[in-house]
């Protein structure tokens, strides 16, 4: 077998260069790249577009960190922020040879919680180099509280809250007492509360509490006399009224036992109401029961006996308990407009027999309107007042009415003249009623009645300055309803 031996060729001086080039280039490339900044995070250089991402497990670092980086740095290692105060922007951990340079962090500090004290590790990009920080949040603001004094009843225990009106710090607060706090004692005195936040720091609060001894009762306030015929029943909580200084809801007992509803007599009813504090009020009323063989007298016949039980028999036909109380006036001051007619005349002698009269009869003016109003309400449990026209060559008369704690004038009896037959006078206020039938008053400029509504507003309460509902006709219907504001 032939062997041979083929000598290589040698390479060019050019091919030589091409070679070394390449590897220059390519050496520069690697130390581009590895000199460049780390994009952490999705956060991009100045100029570029920012995406951030939350690591939700991210939490704080309580141990100090020790200093990584060199004494050339640009950087410092730590800066610290005051809990609940802003996270420091990037330049705050430049030197002071190094302002001006661009410097940002590599995450999402905004997710940083500053209201909890530590150690926050973070990256920064600066120049050409990264270096990682801490954000040191720290806690050395003691809390702070607006409080109030304290006056309780003997007995009563209290909580620091009771002295508390507000408390504010960057971190959670607790509240307690540094001494025990005696309620057992009458007198005043300075107890101390300590507020301390989570990081332990501490405020001492001293407001001053003073133990009262309630001596004052109770007022009793309900009908001293009161009568009816055998065989009626009487409601002992109707108009009665029980109010106390310092106790909203005093405990009541009623002893009707010596009544016999069903025997003609005069009886007495006992109420006792006893505040919180054990005081105590005793209020005694007549109660008269009168044979059904008075109600054939022209004294019984009308008398508030007579007029309690036509009243009370008539009211359940008229409204139930589902109703509220403007609904009540309302079906009350319809049945009366509905079952009274107006006719010029009345017996003025005697709200109480005019009541009875009127819807005995069917007939009467405004004073039997205005009595019988009154007699269906008062049953019904309202309180009211009653109001007179002042002057004039007629007289008129109608009532305040309180709804909601506040007073309104309500009127059923109806009016003649034409234009004005509509303006119904249900819960009405001082204004209106006033300003009604004034010549010069917009809308009523040509009202023959003048002042049909004058009365003297010094001699009676004070009416609410807005109304609650009112009453107008639905002419669709050709019936009177209402509705509430």
């Amino acid at each position: 077998m032939n062997e041979y031996y083929r000598k290589p060729k040698k390479s060019s001086p050019a091919t030589k260069l091409a070679i070394v080039l390449l590897f220059v280039i390519a050496l520069v490339l690697v130390i581009v790249i590895l000199t460049m900044p780390k994009n952490k995070g999705g956060r991009s250089g100045p100029g570029n577009t920012v995406i951030n991402t939350v690591d939700p497990d991210r939490t704080r670092v309580p141990a100090t960190p020790v200093p990584t980086n060199k004494p050339d740095a640009p950087v410092i290692d730590v800066v610290t922020v005051e809990a609940g105060g802003e996270v420091p922007a990037a330049a705050a951990f430049l030197k002071d040879s190094a302002q001006g340079m661009v410097i940002y962090y590599l995450s999402d500090v905004s997710q940083i919680n500053t209201a909890e004290p530590g150690d926050y590790p973070e990256e920064l990009a600066c120049g050409e180099g990264t270096y990682k920080v801490t954000i040191r949040v720290q806690d050395t603001t003691p809390p702070s509280a607006q409080v109030r004094d304290v006056i309780v009843e003997k007995g009563t225990p209290v909580k620091p809250e009771d002295f508390i009106i507000s408390m504010s710090d960057a971190t959670a607060i607790t509240a307690s007492f540094l001494d025990n706090v005696n309620t057992d004692e009458a007198g005043s005195r300075q107890v101390r509360i300590l507020l301390l936040d989570a990081a332990g720091n501490k405020t001492i609060l001293a407001p001053t509490l003073t133990v009262d001894v309630d001596n004052i009762p109770p007022v009793i306030s309900v009908p001293l006399y009161r009568e009816l015929f055998e065989g009626d029943t009487i409601a002992y909580r109707a108009d009665l009224v029980v109010t106390d200084d310092r106790d909203p809801d005093p405990r009541v007992e009623i002893d009707s036992s010596g009544v016999n509803l069903k025997v003609p007599g005069t009886y007495t009813v006992t109420y006792t109401a006893t505040d919180k504090s054990g005081n105590k009020a005793v209020a005694t009323a007549t109660v008269v029961v009168r044979s059904l063989e008075e109600l054939n007298t022209p004294e019984g016949k009308y008398s508030e006996a007579a007029m309690h039980r036509k009243f009370s028999k008539l009211l359940p036909s008229i409204i139930d308990d589902s109703m509220s109380d403007i609904e009540k006036l309302f079906h009350i001051w319809i049945y009366v407009r509905e079952h009274i007619e107006y006719v010029s005349h009345s017996d003025k002698d005697s709200w109480v027999r005019e009541a009875i009269r009127g819807l005995n009869d069917g007939t009467g003016d405004c004073f039997t309107f205005y009595a019988a109003m009154r007699a269906f309400m008062e049953e019904a449990g309202f309180e009211t007042v009653s109001v007179h026209r002042e002057g004039g060559s007629t007289q008129h008369f109608w009532s305040l009415v309180k709804v909601n704690g506040k007073w309104y004038h309500i009127d059923s009896c109806p009016r003649s003249e034409k234009r004005y037959a509509y303006w119904y006078c249900f819960l009405r206020t001082d204004e209106e009623l006033l300003k009604f039938g004034i010549k010069g008053t917009p809308g009523f400029d040509d009202y023959e009645c003048n002042y049909y509504y004058l009365f003297d507003t010094s001699a009676y309460p004070a009416s609410a300055t807005e109304r609650i509902a009112e009453a107008y006709v639905n002419w669709e219907k050709d019936t009177i309803e209402y509705r509430v504001f």
